[in-house]
């Protein structure tokens, strides 16, 4: 049978939405994650707006987000630059935060080496190879997009 390549995306996101609900201690949505994962690239944290800007979603969809995952004791929110007239907030990872998205990465990047062997790739250095040239070119889909 043949099958669509949005339909295989779609797998490969009910795939990672699985890893998501596993190690996550609650209900949690793709998006939530989705930016709790981003915050965490930034060790310094981020801003909400800079938050929306990254991940191309409204300022309320990312304050719903940032506001669940403080419930949920992932995040913290601090004030920064309190002279400036609009008020400044800076989002960082909490331990808690940090430990989650370190267990996703361990079980995505199992998945990702079963398709990578899936593939023919056995050894360490073509896995390597592989996963840097596919990096490469998601970069380069999402700077087209932009």
């Amino acid at each position: 049978m043949n099958i669509s390549n949005a339909y295989k995306m779609y797998r490969v996101i009910l795939e990672l939405k699985d890893i998501v609900l596993a190690v996550y201690p609650g209900k949690v949505s793709l998006n939530e994650f989705f930016v709790l994962q981003h915050i965490s690239f930034n060790p310094d944290g981020c801003t909400q707006y800079e938050l929306a800007k990254a991940m191309r979603l409204n300022t309320s969809r990312i304050n719903a987000s940032v506001k669940k995952l403080v419930t949920d004791e992932m995040v913290t929110i601090e004030q920064i630059d309190e002279d400036s007239a609009r008020v400044k907030k800076r989002v960082a990872v909490t331990e808690q935060g940090q430990a989650l998205i370190d267990e996703y990465h361990v079980r995505s990047n199992k998945l990702y080496q079963k398709a990578l062997e899936n593939l023919g790739y056995t050894d360490d250095e073509q896995q390597e190879q592989k996963k840097a040239e596919f990096e490469k070119s998601l970069t380069a889909m999402f700077i087209s997009i932009d």
